[in-house]
C-alpha cells in the first residue's frame, strides 16, 4: 500500500476501493478506527510558472500574464451516483491560461479597471486515457471595476463580474451525472470611509438580486448586504 492521506467515508462500501499501491480496483477497503472504510489519497504536488509584461503610459497601464501549473495527483470530488460523491486523485492535470488587465485613471476622482482571464483546465481522471476539461472550469472570467473617489477618505467601487458556463463533471457534458452550469453576471457595490484610525465599509453583493448557481441544485441567496470596521493601531 502506498503512502497517502486517510479519508473516512460513510459510503465506502458502495464506492469500492482503489489500492493505489498495486493499482487493483475492487479490493476490500481497510477499516478505520471508527469502523468505516478508509480511502487513501496521495497529496498533490505541482510546479507553477508565470511570465508577463506591463506597459505604462501617463495614466494608463496594461498588463498581460501567462500562467501554468503542472499538477500531479490533483484531488477532485467526483460524483459516482445520484447521491454519492468520492474524493479521488486525478493522475495528472494541467492548468494554464492568460490574464489581461487594463487600468485607466481619468482624474483624481474617477478610475476604472478591466480584467479578463482565459482558463484551460485539463486532466486525466480515472476512466480516461486522454486529457479532458475538468469540472467547474469556466474558460472566460471578466471583472470590470469603476471607482469614484469624491474625497480622499471616501471611495465607492462598482464591480461587474462575469463567469462563463462550465460543467459539474469532467469532459464538459460527455459523462454521466454531468450538468451544465450556466454563465452569469453580477453587479456588486462597496462603499468605504476612513476616519483617523477607523476604516468602515458597507457592501451590497448581487445588487439586481439575480438568481444563479455555482453548483447545480444549490442556488445562491441573491442580494446580500455586508459591512465592517477595521481599527488601525
Amino acid at each position: 500500500m502506498g503512502k497517502g492521506w486517510d479519508i473516512l467515508s460513510p459510503v465506502g462500501a458502495i464506492l469500492g476501493f482503489m489500492d493505489h499501491g498495486s493499482g487493483r480496483e475492487g479490493a476490500e477497503p481497510p477499516a478505520g478506527k471508527s469502523g468505516r472504510p478508509v480511502f487513501r489519497l496521495r497529496p498533490e504536488t505541482a510546479w507553477t510558472y508565470d511570465a508577463g509584461f506591463e506597459v505604462h503610459a501617463d495614466s494608463h497601464s496594461f498588463k498581460a500574464t501567462y500562467f501554468r501549473a503542472n499538477i500531479n495527483d490533483l484531488i477532485q470530488t467526483a460524483q459516482v451516483s445520484a447521491f454519492v460523491f468520492q474524493a479521488i486523485n486525478v493522475g495528472s492535470a494541467r492548468r494554464q491560461g492568460m490574464e489581461l488587465q487594463l487600468d485607466d485613471v481619468f482624474n483624481s476622482y474617477l478610475s476604472h479597471s478591466l480584467n479578463y482571464t482565459y482558463l484551460e483546465n485539463l486532466g486525466m481522471p480515472p476512466g480516461f486515457d486522454h486529457l479532458v476539461t475538468l469540472a467547474y472550469s469556466p474558460r472566460h472570467t471578466v471583472n470590470y471595476t469603476f471607482t469614484v473617489n469624491p474625497w480622499d477618505t471616501l471611495k465607492l467601487d462598482s464591480v461587474v463580474r462575469y463567469v462563463g458556463s462550465r460543467y459539474d463533471g469532467n469532459d464538459e457534458g460527455n459523462g454521466a451525472f454531468n450538468n451544465k452550469v450556466n454563465a452569469y453576471a453580477l453587479w456588486n457595490l462597496r462603499l468605504s470611509y476612513r476616519w483617523r484610525f477607523l476604516d468602515t465599509f458597507f457592501g451590497v453583493n448581487d445588487v439586481t438580486n439575480k438568481r444563479y448557481l455555482e453548483q447545480p441544485g444549490f442556488p445562491l441567496p441573491g442580494r446580500t448586504f455586508n459591512g465592517g470596521v477595521t481599527i488601525h493601531f
